[in-house]
């Protein structure tokens, strides 16, 4: 065989391998976002916003990093989110499922480890998560509207990974804060 013929063969053989990169095919992100249940709470009679913490974001992969974007809130009514910062899984035990915040003396059984546990949250768009690592994510929702029940039907975390962009949604967590004493009010929203 001549030169120019391998030549060709080795660069044909590298368009062959290269065209998914140039084409922007990626393999998909590895991020779980871990969020699965609902949660009905009381509004808290102080006005503060709450700090929704039910999920546990994962990265899958064995390999890439990710680095955390933002978060969304699904079919949100009459709440609006306010913050989003990630915090270790030590400190789950620490954290309320919807506790409010800023945190104040009294809201803990344990104050100290409370203050402690919200003074090393990082901002959700600083937070990086290695391979195989799992974070608590801290939605902040303030709660806009005086209905008696105020939902949102799930979030969103976009992630960066591989160098792309990545949405990820879990619309398998749920939140539900009344007012009053009739938790029920929320009730007509699930009916099973």
């Amino acid at each position: 065989m001549d030169r120019r013929r391998v030549w060709r063969l080795v660069i044909a053989a590298a368009v062959v391998m290269l065209m998914p990169v140039w084409w922007g095919v990626l393999p998909p992100g590895t991020l779980d976002p871990n969020g699965a249940g609902k949660l009905t709470t009381k509004r808290k009679a102080d006005g503060r916003d709450i700090a929704f913490s039910l999920a546990t974001p994962t990265n899958r992969s064995t390999t890439g990093s990710i680095r955390l974007v933002s978060a969304s809130l699904i079919s949100p009514h009459g709440m609006t989110l306010v913050g989003a910062y990630s915090a270790s899984v030590d400190d789950r035990a620490v954290f309320f499922a919807a506790g409010p915040v800023p945190p104040q003396a009294g809201d803990s059984n344990d104050d100290q480890a409370m203050f402690n546990a919200w003074n090393a949250t990082i901002p959700l768009d600083q937070t990086v998560l290695a391979p195989g690592q799992q974070v608590i994510l801290l939605l902040i929702i303030h709660l806009a509207a005086p209905d008696d029940c105020v939902w949102m039907d799930g979030f969103n975390l976009q992630y960066v990974q591989y160098g792309r962009v990545y949405s990820v949604p879990d619309p398998d967590l749920l939140l539900r804060v009344y007012s009053g004493d009739d938790i029920s009010v929320c009730d007509l929203l699930d009916p099973d």
